[in-house]
This record gives structure tokens, sequence and C-alpha cells, in this order.
């Protein structure tokens, strides 16, 4: 596993240095042992040298043969352990997206965002094809009371005038949702990274983006989907 990998790295370091160690005195005690019991069987100097490099040359051959048959069966073992889920978008993301049409007047779409306790809706034509998107925050900002960039006697006249609350809401109920919607979709392709998709709602500022594939939405991606998914790994992996 990924999360194995520096504790893996730490054991092969350590490894490389003990293995360096104990080879060399294991092979240089194995070479004067060799000299030494041939000298006193009868042979001479010389033939004791060739003997001790034979017999130190074997040693090390049978070593590497058994790390070698050990490395096979640690191969075995990597093809039985379960490869780690690969996340995807379609894995966390809200399937079940809630639509309106753009000939929906006003109503129908803040009764959507209402009742299914949603904070924003996309709009479709009636194709199916998505055209806008229609937030809570749209409908604030149209309800809201609008100040002038610059105070003049115009701007003062201009905000006597306007109207209250409930002539703007009479007016927002008007139009349609083709009227209202933001044209301007940042929509995310369904094989986008969780990594890029975090990117993309922290850079666009968004709370949530509707998924794509193949030119049709299929679902949508919310911020709290993805603290969901990171709450929910996190305590696994403190569990494991």
């Amino acid at each position: 596993m990924k999360k194995q990998n520096p504790h893996g790295v730490t054991m092969m370091s350590t490894g490389f240095q003990v293995a360096g160690c104990a080879g060399s005195s294991l092979f240089t005690g194995v070479y004067s042992l060799m000299i030494g019991l041939s000298i006193a069987s009868g042979a001479s100097e010389v033939e004791g040298l060739h003997i001790a490099f034979l017999v130190t040359l074997l040693v090390a051959a049978i070593i590497s043969i058994i790390g070698f048959i050990i490395s096979l069966s640690v191969k075995r073992y990597e093809k039985t352990v379960q490869p780690e889920k690969h996340i995807t978008l379609s894995t966390i993301m809200k399937k079940d997206v809630f639509t309106v049409k753009d000939t929906d007047d006003l109503l129908t779409v803040l009764k959507t965002i209402s009742d299914k306790k949603i904070s924003g809706v996309p709009v479709v034509d009636k194709k199916g094809k998505l055209t806008g998107f229609i937030s809570d925050g749209d409908i604030m900002r149209y309800l809201s009371k609008s100040h002038p960039l610059f105070v003049n006697a115009y701007s003062f006249a201009a905000i006597n005038q306007e109207n209250n609350f409930d002539e703007k809401l009479d007016n927002l109920m008007k139009n349609k949702a083709k009227d209202v919607a933001n044209k301007k979709i940042i929509t995310i392709d369904i094989n986008t990274s969780v990594e890029d998709v975090c990117s993309i709602l922290n850079d666009k500022h968004l709370k949530k983006a509707p998924v794509m594939e193949n030119g049709k939405m299929v679902g949508i991606i919310n911020r709290s989907n993805i603290t969901k998914y990171a709450v929910d790994t996190y305590l696994q992996l403190i569990d494991n």
C-alpha cells in the first residue's frame, strides 16, 4: 500500500547498510577460515588462496540464489494483496440531480430549491441540454437593495424611487428561469481527479458544479461531498 512506502524505503536503506557490513565480514571470515583449513590440511599457500576464493564465491552464489527465491515469494504476495481502491469523481458526486426547465417560472425554481433543500439548480432546455444555473445567491442579489457606485443627486433620486422587497419579488416571479439563470456555467468532466476538482471549486469560488460525461450532465459535485469523503477516509485510516 502507498501509505507503507515510507516505511519500506527506510527498511531498504537500513538493510543495504547492514548487508554491506555483515556481507564484508562474512566473506572475509569465510575466506580466512578456508585459507587456514587448506594450509592445515597440507595444501600450499597458493592452493589455499585458490580454494578459499572458490569457496567464498560459492557461499556468495548460494546467498544470492536464496535472495532470488525470497524475491519471487514477495512478488507472489504482492499479487494477493488487494489493490487500493481508485477514487473517481463518480464515487463521491451526487447523482440524483434536480433540474428545472428554462421555460419554468421563478416560482417553480424557488419551490424546487426550497423543497429539495438545495442551494442551486441546473437549468436545461426541452432536449435536456444544460443551458444555465440558478443559485440562491442569484436570487438574493436580485432582491437585495442596490447601492450606486458614485453618489450624486441622480443616484439619491434613483434610490428613493427603488422598489421595495415585495415589489422586487413580484417582478422577479414574472421572469422565466432562462431570464435569471447564469449562462456562464463552469462544468467538470467526470474523469477529473478529486484534487483538480478541489482546485476548480476553490479557484472559482464555487460551492458546487455540474459533472458532465460526453456532453451530458450526470451529476453534481458539492464541496460537502468532498468534505464527507475526506472525513470518512481519515476515519478509516485511523481505524486501520
